[in-house]
């Protein structure tokens, strides 16, 4: 059992290396600007605006190169990410394989960047037209072709006449109308591989990752182990007493449907189970909040305590507390797990009740409950283990609508929010527990087996 284990576990790190592989890559291809989102940036004083970027940018290591290393086209160079701004990463990508040229690139975008300068510091220049230059210039970020960049330096020539940014303004259109004379598409059908060793985005991130440190919240700057944390305790408590009911109620009318089969009374269970898996989560969350909540006012309809519940409590009041709040909650999340539950149960029972040692055991003259309980019960138990595999992944991620219905502050939450707020760090983090937790199910299924049925073995003899 134990060279099993060992095996399991190898096996399980390629499995975990790609889950965070993905989960990071994921983060990477989201929309939205990170930097932006952590400095909660709104239209201000742009100088300031770009000193406090790059600062932040390097202190969340975005500044550093994506992965290990990059398959690109020779036309592309090997520091793009060295770009402050990705709208500014995606025009140079953009107009690199339009043109073929990086180096035409590049020189676009030092003079794209000198003029900025120019007009800042040009005194002929009123704010006003300033504050129009720089939106024009902003606005070549969406051009996609040659003649769309000519016409917006069009506009900007009618208020920089006669101005000290003439030159650079001059030398920046005579730039662009060189375009068609500089193109080198056939550089876009050359592969090449950049590497950038070990001093990169993903490889700073998985290191922090093994020591359980999953980096800053976009949206608060908490460590975001430690929301993991606050999140993560409501959770497990929830989802806890949820498996105790789905498990404990699942398997017992699991039984009792096979050894009534046919009968009124596996007919009145089969019927209430497939109309509960049938009622969608969020429907009866709300009907629960608004007929035992809002109308009877028997349960609280959100939070996990009181607005009153404080620490001087005694703590069977609070655990009283606590309690009542979670009672609806647990409730919805376990309906439709036990009507699944108990029909997975009862084909198990039923197929294990057709087996040659049935028939042996029921002519021996055992009883009905013997046979049911003491022989078909525990044969039948291998699809609950493999169901079980499942529950690990939800007992971290949590269920985002039920959690959210009932605005409680567990991942399912937490997850939401980070969506919403477009937290991709959080996001990450979550994703990452989830398939570490989903192979560590599987891991605890396969131990499970061993100690229901001994005869089970993992081992060559």
């Amino acid at each position: 059992m134990h060279k099993y284990l060992i095996k399991r576990i190898l096996l399980f790190l390629p499995s975990l290396w790609i889950i965070t592989l993905l989960g990071f890559y994921l983060s990477k291809l989201a929309p939205g600007d990170p930097v932006a989102l952590a400095l909660g940036e709104i239209d201000q004083d742009r100088i300031v605006n770009e000193n406090a970027y790059i600062h932040k940018r390097k202190e969340l290591g975005l500044d550093k190169p994506l992965f290990y290393f990059a398959i690109a086209a020779l036309s592309e160079t090997d520091t793009l990410y060295k770009i402050h701004r990705p709208q500014w990463r995606d025009f140079a990508d953009y107009w690199t394989f339009y043109t073929g040229n990086w180096q035409w690139v590049n020189n676009l975008l030092y003079q794209i960047q000198t003029l900025k300068s120019q007009i800042a510091a040009d005194e002929t220049l009123s704010k006003e037209n300033k504050t129009i230059l720089f939106s024009l210039i902003e606005q070549f970020v969406i051009t996609k072709s040659p003649s769309a960049i000519l016409d917006l330096l069009t506009k900007m020539k009618l208020l920089i006449h006669d101005t000290s940014s003439q030159k650079a303004y001059d030398d920046l259109k005579i730039h662009v109308q060189q375009i068609e004379s500089s193109k080198t598409l056939w550089k876009n059908y050359i592969p090449v591989i950049h590497f950038y060793g070990l001093d990169n985005q993903y490889h700073t991130w998985l290191c922090r990752v093994l020591v359980g440190d999953f980096g800053i919240s976009y949206t608060d700057q908490r460590p975001i182990h430690t929301k993991i944390m606050e999140a993560l305790f409501w959770t497990v408590i929830i989802n806890f007493f949820s498996i105790l009911i789905v498990y404990g109620l699942g398997i017992y009318l699991g039984v009792i449907s096979a050894a009534y089969y046919g009968q009124n009374k596996e007919k009145v269970i089969s019927a209430v189970t497939l109309i509960l898996y049938s009622l969608p989560s969020f429907w009866v969350g709300s009907m629960l909040i608004m007929i035992l909540g809002a109308w009877l006012k028997w349960f609280p309809i959100s939070g996990v305590q009181s607005i009153a519940h404080t620490a001087n409590w005694n703590f069977f009041y609070r655990l009283i507390d606590w309690a009542h709040h979670l009672i609806l909650p647990v409730l919805c999340l376990s309906y439709g797990s036990i009507a699944f539950l108990t029909k997975q149960m009862q084909n198990a029972m039923l197929e294990t009740l057709s087996l040659d040692f049935i028939q042996t055991a029921k002519a021996k003259g055992l009883s009905k409950k013997t046979v049911i309980w003491k022989h078909a019960f525990w044969n039948s138990l291998f699809p609950m283990i493999t169901l079980f595999a499942n529950i690990f992944p939800g007992m971290v991620g949590g269920s985002v609508i039920i959690e959210t219905i009932f605005s409680l502050p567990g991942m399912g939450f937490l997850l939401y929010q980070s969506i919403y707020a477009r937290d991709y760090p959080v996001m990450v983090a979550v994703f990452t527990l989830s398939g570490f937790m989903t192979i560590l199910g599987i891991l605890v299924s396969d131990i499970l087996y061993q100690k229901i049925d001994p005869r089970v073995r993992f081992e060559k003899s």
